[in-house]
């Protein structure tokens, strides 16, 4: 009787999709799998290439978990290899199965039975094979036994070593650097929970420079540098707690650092370093900060701030303290000392709303409107109106929103007074933007054209809507989002824009514009019925066949 695969095949392929499948059963075809370890709940093997991975699946059936050392597996939580291995699994023997105690048994007994010699020559073989481990162990003895002349030297070479400027072109070469600078924080780590604390301090620091000294090179992706930051950021709060520094002047050295920092890398640092800093400390930072914010001008209408990161950086840390104190009104204060912008207003209204201060959150963002009334910011409008209609003063909210949908129609102000005015607020829309056709006229359209198509459409109102894109023009986004909405209704208009379309995106000549022209013949296709469609794509393949990557795009 034949055996049962260990993991379904249908459920491989249908986690992995056709393309990766057929690559997982490549790779075990080329002999890339070693299977290492063949139990009854978990394999464990090896993957050769150019660069060895691990992988791991553990279940059976059609339940699987696996895990991969690989970029795509990373990616997407599946990948080639994990197909190889679960296809590997299937061809053995099932009698090769072990249980997993019975491993890990077999092997505590042989190494117990190891003299420390032996247990050193193991381990060390194997660190020679993994750099990782060589450079984790070479930290720690160093740590541990290094004299005091050289371990300085010993440890930043160390780190020095990971952190090194490279040439990273893809995302596999990061992946590498980002895995090297970890494992050697890693490692820093472990300097804090000793004596070498002071040294794991200035390691830290040192690794936060030339992290960031990287991150500023042209070509990295800034993303792949923030867990690096964290770690680094992390191991250096580990070791000003084992080190317990002066209070005061850990105070003082953290608050340059928060206010001077480009990367604010030391944002927070009040509450990350709190325990090191005691109470003294706190009182002291405290009072530094609120020093350099009394220095700092109020900020008015249009008024702007030298150091605008200077007032957002002091604002967060007295907000830490006024928080920390449960003291709301220091807090609102702290906040209402720029109000520079619609935003500033906003933003305290925001606040406001969110301690529960829902009259004084109106007040704030109505003030706002009063103030840049000649420049109405629509988020400041909708928090307004949608405040006034909680409270039931409807004519104020309709009143607010008319005035700015007359000085900077959109929209978001249209669903808004929507709401607020129901079918009045269609007609009295349509009419205003009617008045004011042609007003700002080119061959696209104008915004007043262009609105009122999207609120005729949303009103499914079809037949205007066409009529003014007709007669005002439209923007290609538009005239595509009216002609899918009414394909079914105006087939004719639609076919006429798409055709219309698919010849300005022959012309433009790249990949970007024919990937849209294939999507374009594609909705065509179910409007004209397969002999129009077939007749349309000969004589478009007749008068390009000049663009070979047009032909390519071409059914």
């Amino acid at each position: 009787m034949k055996n049962r695969p260990r993991f379904d095949t249908d459920t491989l392929r249908e986690l992995a999709g056709e393309r990766t499948f057929a690559r997982g059963e490549a790779c075990l075809r080329e002999g890339q799998v070693s299977i290492v370890s063949f139990e009854s709940q978990r394999v464990l093997a090896q993957i050769a290439g150019p660069e060895d991975y691990r992988c791991v699946l553990t279940g059976r059936g059609k339940k699987l978990e696996g895990e991969c050392s690989c970029p795509t597996f990373e990616a997407r939580s599946v990948c080639k290899h994990v197909i190889a291995v679960a296809l590997a699994a299937n061809a053995a023997d099932p009698a090769e199965e072990i249980d997993t105690d019975t491993v890990q048994r077999r092997i505590r007994r042989y190494l117990r039975e190891k003299n420390t010699d032996d247990l050193v020559d193991l381990v060390l073989d194997a660190a020679e094979k993994d750099m990782s481990l060589f450079h984790r162990l070479n930290l720690v003895a160093t740590a541990a036994y290094g004299d005091e002349g050289s371990i300085g030297a010993q440890l930043r070479n160390a780190i020095d070593g990971a952190t090194k400027e490279r040439d990273i072109t893809n995302r596999e070469d990061a992946r590498r650097w980002v895995a090297s600078v970890k494992a050697a924080l890693d490692n820093l780590a472990e300097l804090t929970k000793g004596p070498r604390a002071q040294h794991a301090l200035e390691l830290a620091d040192r690794a936060l420079a030339r992290i960031l000294r990287v991150k500023e090179k042209p070509g990295y992706a800034p993303d792949i540098f923030d867990d690096l930051l964290k770690q680094a950021s992390s191991i250096r709060v580990s070791a000003i707690l084992a080190t317990r520094p002066n209070p005061l002047e850990l105070a003082r050295d953290l608050f340059v650092r928060e206010i001077e920092n480009p990367d604010e890398i030391f944002a927070g640092a009040a509450a990350a370093y709190a325990d090191a800093l005691t109470e003294d400390g706190l009182g002291e930072y405290k009072r530094l900060a609120a020093e350099a914010w009394a220095k700092l001008p109020a900020l008015g209408r249009h008024a702007q701030a030298e150091a605008p990161e200077r007032y957002s950086r002091l604002l967060h840390i007295l907000d830490f303290f006024a928080e920390r104190a449960g003291d709301l009104e220091t807090r609102i204060a702290l906040r209402a000392k720029d109000m520079s912008t619609p935003s500033r207003y906003l933003e305290l209204a925001e606040f406001c709303l969110e301690q529960g201060r829902r009259e004084e959150a109106l007040r704030r963002a109505e003030e706002g409107l009063w103030m840049f009334e000649d420049n109405p910011d629509v988020r400041l409008v909708l928090f307004v109106a949608d405040r006034l209609k909680r409270v039931r003063r409807l004519n104020d909210a309709e009143s607010c929103l008319w005035q700015t949908f007359e000085k900077r129609p959109g929209i978001e102000i249209y669903d808004a007074l929507c709401s607020v005015s129901g079918a009045e607020a269609f007609h009295r829309t349509v009419q205003f933007l009617q008045s004011r056709l042609g007003t700002s006229h080119h061959s696209e359209g104008d915004e007043f054209s262009e609105l009122l198509i999207e609120v005729l459409t949303r009103e499914e109102k079809f037949d205007e809507a066409w009529k003014i894109a007709d007669e005002y023009g439209a923007s290609p986004e538009t005239l595509d989002r009216l002609a899918q909405r009414t394909e079914a209704t105006h087939s004719r208009e639609a076919l006429k824009f798409y055709s219309t379309r698919i010849e300005q995106l022959a012309e433009t000549g790249n990949l970007t514009a024919y990937k849209e022209l294939s999507s374009l013949l594609d909705r065509m296709a179910l409007l004209q019925g397969p002999d129009g469609h077939a007749s349309y794509i000969a004589d478009l393949k007749s008068r390009f066949v000049r663009k070979r990557s047009l032909l390519r795009h071409l059914p």
